[in-house]
């Protein structure tokens, strides 16, 4: 590898690299025996393709600077131009064609459903605001906005869509003027829908429908609002514009060699340093994900606690941006044993994974109180005994985008149990359960209370991705139950000393403790963590020294 020969050949495998980087690059742009073929994949298939668009950059890229390397100057004065080129065309904006006028047609007539006020015809921010009418005697009980993304055929594109529910009023709306009310029939009811904020909508042409609903959800009828166009103006960082100027300067200026190369690669790191700062430095996270009332009813009533949401209620990773534990994943409920335990926390015949959402789990069912959860998001209420509607576009205490129904009474994240009970019997009939009093252990463990304690409290303390603490006070012998799932690299420290982690109730930890106060602190340090720190430090030296040589 270290001989003049090999140095002389540049890249090694180009074809293999090659091959790679293009299949992955179709894959990303949905080549349809590709994606035909990611879909048939168990399990996998749900994933996002979207992850290959970094792999292929960076095989692609391999090669381009391979190329780079080994061509003339009259090459790279051509990649040079053709760079030029591509930055041009990304600030060349070009506006969504115009669809024809047809399309904006309504389904009801006038005398049925009228609008007061419409969006423009063309926006790149802010929300997009819908006022009007419905007739009084149509049995109409609710009104929803429904988005459709437009191809530039004016057809629908298969995914586009978007529902989002409008509050429907008897009075018209304060914001109303005089002339506005006056253009709707006597009697008439309002309807508006404003929460949709333009930048969770993709560039390109969008159809705004109003729907008009019935008690029992069936559409009664809709009538189109129109056409908008949404458009992303270009925009870069001064920063990163320089980075690319440097790097231009050096292949045109710098002749081929270390220099260069060293100069290339501090081009590299200071737009890779540059893109790091603040974690999302190239659209703040606001732009990016603009925050929902929704998110900010979430905030407020959960604590510790989950949120389960209903299909296509809120955007992907709603938890993970927001800083709500999501139990779609992403807070410590993530790995195999999890999916195991779904299904005893679904209603039964529904699919343990595509059914994992609001209204597939079973409420009353003991796995899922263990799962701590505190709210469901759902697109209409979900009212079970032991929920309560706390948020919702109307006829809620408060006004969100969507509903959000609260456990009155929910399991806590962490809590203790004085008596065990044996798996088998608790397999055998899971419903008669009750996790509040009783645990059963995995693993073989063992845990014989000497004397059950009779009172206990709890008080949950801080939580990170790496550490839980926990402050618990008994007058006997329990075992403190914390509903995260137990998964190896985890320990923890009772009153500063080694405890021991048992796991309960099929996935979560568990730790005896014995009568008094006690401070129970989880942290996570998995053996893998510092053997990797170790090989990376290792290889970096060896790095450091090979390129010394």
């Amino acid at each position: 590898l270290f001989t003049p020969a090999a140095a002389n050949a540049g890249l090694r495998r180009r074809g293999l690299v090659a091959g790679m980087g293009c299949v992955a690059l179709l894959t990303v742009v949905a080549a349809p025996g590709l994606a035909d073929l990611w879909r048939s994949l168990p399990l996998v298939g749900l994933g996002a393709t979207a992850r290959f668009g970094a792999v292929s950059a960076l095989l692609l890229g391999l090669l381009a600077g391979d190329a780079l390397e080994r061509a003339p100057r009259p090459a790279r004065l051509a990649a040079v131009a053709l760079a030029l080129g591509w930055i041009a065309l990304a600030f060349h904006h070009a506006p969504p064609p115009a669809l024809p006028s047809a399309l904006t047609r309504g389904d009801l007539g006038d005398e049925v459903a009228g609008f007061l006020r419409r969006p423009p015809a063309s926006v790149s921010s802010g929300r997009l605001e819908v006022v009007g009418w419905v007739h009084p005697d149509p049995p109409v009980v609710a009104a929803r906005l429904r988005l459709e993304g437009l191809d530039g055929a004016g057809a629908a594109r298969p995914g586009a869509g978007h529902a989002q529910p409008a509050e429907l009023s008897g009075e018209p709306f304060p914001e109303l003027a005089p002339d506005e009310r006056a253009a709707a029939p006597p009697g008439a009811r309002f309807f508006r829908s404003r929460d949709l904020d333009v930048r969770r909508l993709d560039e390109g042409s969008w159809r705004l429908r109003v729907e008009l609903l019935a008690g029992d959800g069936a559409v009664l009828g809709q009538r189109t609002v129109g056409v908008v166009r949404v458009t992303r103006p270009p925009r870069t960082r001064a920063r990163t514009a320089v980075a690319l100027l440097l790097a231009l300067v050096v292949l045109l200026v710098v002749p081929r060699g270390p220099t260069a190369s060293v100069l290339l690669l501090a081009v590299a790191l200071f737009q890779a340093l540059d893109f790091a700062e603040g974690k999302n430095p190239a659209v703040p996270r606001a732009e990016c994900f603009p925050p929902t009332r929704t998110e900010a009813v979430l905030a407020e009533v959960l604590g510790p606690r989950r949120f389960l949401a209903a299909p296509g209620v809120l955007p992907a990773n709603t938890g993970l941006l927001a800083r709500l534990r999501d139990l779609d994943g992403y807070d410590a409920l993530d790995v195999a044993g999890f999916d195991l335990y779904r299904p005893f926390a679904l209603r039964p015949g529904t699919h343990p994974l595509l059914g994992w959402h609001a209204w597939g789990v079973d409420l009353a069912s003991p796995a899922f109180q263990l799962l701590g959860v505190g709210a469901l998001v759902t697109e209409r209420p979900r009212l079970e005994p032991g929920w309560e509607l706390v948020a919702g576009p109307r006829d809620a205490p408060r006004e969100a985008e969507v509903y959000v129904a609260r456990a009155v009474d929910p399991l806590p994240r962490a809590f203790c149990v004085a008596r065990r009970v044996d798996r088998a019997q608790v397999l055998a009939d899971p419903a008669a359960f009750d996790p509040r009093a009783t645990c059963f252990l995995e693993d073989g463990a063992d845990w014989v209370p000497a004397a059950p304690f009779r009172q206990a409290e709890v008080a949950f303390g801080a939580a990170s991705n790496n550490r839980v603490s926990v402050r618990a006070s008994l007058d006997g012998d329990g075992l403190l139950v914390l509903t995260d799932q137990d998964f190896a690299g985890w320990r923890v420290e009772v009153d500063g000393e080694p405890g021991r982690i048992l796991r309960t109730d099929a996935i979560f930890r568990g730790v005896p403790l014995g009568p008094g106060d006690h401070r129970v602190v989880f942290h996570y340090n998995p053996p893998s963590l510092w053997i990797g720190a170790a090989l990376a430090a290792a290889a970096l030296l060896a790095t450091l020294a090979i390129a010394w040589r």
